[in-house]
């Protein structure tokens, strides 16, 4: 069963969970989670919504968690793509992230010339010109041993970074489905291979 009303079931082997949130006029909205095989992607439907005389006002009746183990499946392959997605963009965001012993080279700002190759001996972060955020600075040396303090945007990182090893690649993509699918969905699809 998935969502059943009156005179028809809907999202049959679809529901994958269930939600609700309570209002603060006393009101609470309950809805199910289904997956929409078509797009792949999750989608809310409302099945409840409780006045404070316990009526539902949406008309459902029944909703239970009821999925196949292809969706299951299909969850799983849009997380795994997902994950390889962010695996990849936190290896390139990692390439450019200035750290403490890295080499770089100015690329903006005016009181240091660009093109001028520093070494990174600190990180830090202070107040920005509005005092309302903080913006993050390293302090650095030149080749003639001159320290100089500048915003961490105005360089670009010339240090290598190794390459992830691909048990560093598995232990992202585990965390990361452990982190955005549910284990009874992992299971399921486990089991259906």
């Amino acid at each position: 069963m998935a969502i059943k009303y009156k005179e028809r079931t809907e999202y049959a082997g679809q529901v994958i969970g269930t939600d609700e949130h309570m209002w603060a006029d006393g009101m609470l909205e309950e809805w199910a989670v289904v997956w929409d095989p078509v797009e792949h992607e999750r989608k809310n439907v409302q099945i409840g919504y409780y006045g404070s005389d316990g009526q539902n006002l949406c008309g459902c009746v029944r909703c239970e968690i009821d999925f196949t183990p292809e969706i299951a499946q299909d969850i799983v392959r849009t997380a795994l793509a997902h994950a390889e997605v962010a695996f990849t963009n936190k290896i390139e965001a990692d390439k450019r992230t200035v750290r403490k012993g890295d080499r770089v080279r100015v690329v903006r700002g005016r009181k240091i010339p660009k093109g001028t190759e520093l070494t990174v001996f600190w990180i830090g972060e202070r107040p920005d010109y509005m005092g309302y955020n903080t913006e993050k600075i390293a302090g650095a040396k030149d080749d003639q041993g001159n320290k100089v303090w500048i915003k961490v945007d105005y360089l670009e990182v010339l240090t290598e970074r190794p390459e992830p090893t691909e048990e560093e690649r598995e232990d992202f993509i585990e965390g990361y489905l452990n982190r955005n699918v549910e284990r009874t969905v992992l299971n399921r699809a486990r089991r259906a291979g």
